[in-house]
Order: C-alpha cells, then structure tokens, then sequence
C-alpha cells in the first residue's frame, strides 16, 4: 500500500491527491500559505469560496486556526456579493524573499565591529571555541 510505503496515514494520502486534483498547476498553489491552510481550502467544494477564502487568508494573514474559525462563522455567506466581487480585483502582494528571510543574525556578542560574511563569524567563532577548549585542558 503507498500510505505505508510513503510511512503516512491513508487520509493524509487522500488529502495530498485530493489537493493535486483541485492545484494541478503548480502556479495555482499560493506560496503565503500552508499545508494546513490547503488542508482546510480542499475541503471546499465550490471554487468561488475556496478562491475567495484564499484571498482573505492571504489578505489578513490569517493563521490556521483564523481561517477556521472564519470558515465556521460563514464569513463567505454574510459578505456581500459587491464585496467578494472586490476581493477578486484586488491584487495580492507579492513573496519577497529579502522580506521573509531577514538576516536575523545578531554577532555583536561577539565584539565584531567588522562586516563579515557568516561563514567568516562561524570560522572566527570556532577558533575562539578551540582557544577556550586548549587553555581548559591546560589547566
């Protein structure tokens, strides 16, 4: 059985061939979100709600749990017609990568003033590590 094969249980299996058959095209999958977020899209039958639920997820930046609690409260059935009609004119932003991943790298503990590549700080850092560990066992 390829649920075994694969070592995932067979309703994952049929999540994962159910989220193929509605985003065949790979440019139709969003990158802003989820798995967990396609998990509870694929479950939608009527492509107009989905897309919408996208968007807004997208939108809002919404985390799971937000685009659950949405769908439970019928957000799609109680907005207007003019309203999602909006939504689908309105142009999402895009993924820029410089945004999502930031040097989050803080080497000032280190007493570097210098603007060194990572790789740099990671050798100086493991020279410093090699000098502590001699004098320790010198003593």
């Amino acid at each position: 059985m390829l649920a075994k094969d694969l070592e995932i249980s067979r309703g994952e299996l049929y999540k994962i061939v159910k989220f193929y058959r509605i985003y065949s095209i790979v440019s139709g999958v969003r990158r802003q979100l989820s798995w967990t977020h396609y998990k509870l899209l694929i479950e939608i039958s009527a492509v107009e709600k989905r897309d919408f639920f996208e968007i807004q997820t997208i939108r809002n930046s919404w985390s799971y749990r937000e685009l659950e609690k949405q769908l439970k409260k019928g957000v799609y059935e109680k907005t207007s017609k003019n309203e999602i009609e909006e939504a689908f004119k309105t142009k999402l932003p895009a993924v820029i990568p410089q945004k999502i991943f930031k040097d989050s790298y803080d080497f000032s503990f280190m007493g570097s003033q210098s603007h060194k590549s990572e790789r740099e700080e990671k050798d100086d850092a493991t020279s410093k590590t090699y000098d502590i560990k001699s004098v320790a066992l010198i003593t």
